[in-house]
């Protein structure tokens, strides 16, 4: 097992309001995790951006390591 730390932003911190706002969520998930594997276990939208350890991520199946600390946004529109 590997613990991550995830960080939900804007409209997504509403989907888990028992986590303080700014503060990281602990997971613990398997070895063998993946980015789109987290994102499936916290049932997000299909929409966002990612960051894993501050940089931009798009590649879904990058692996995720022990103590990563991952930053999920949804994808915002203006005009």
């Amino acid at each position: 097992m590997i613990m991550v730390k995830v960080k939900l932003f804007a409209s997504l911190q509403g989907l888990y309001p028992e986590h303080r706002i700014g503060r990281p969520m602990p997971l613990d998930l398997p070895d063998s995790a993946t980015l789109a594997r987290l994102l499936e276990h916290l049932k997000l939208p299909d929409t966002k951006i990612i960051f894993v350890n501050g940089i931009a991520r798009t590649d879904l199946q990058m692996p995720l390591g022990d103590g990563d600390e991952i930053g999920i946004f949804p994808l915002v529109g203006g005009g």
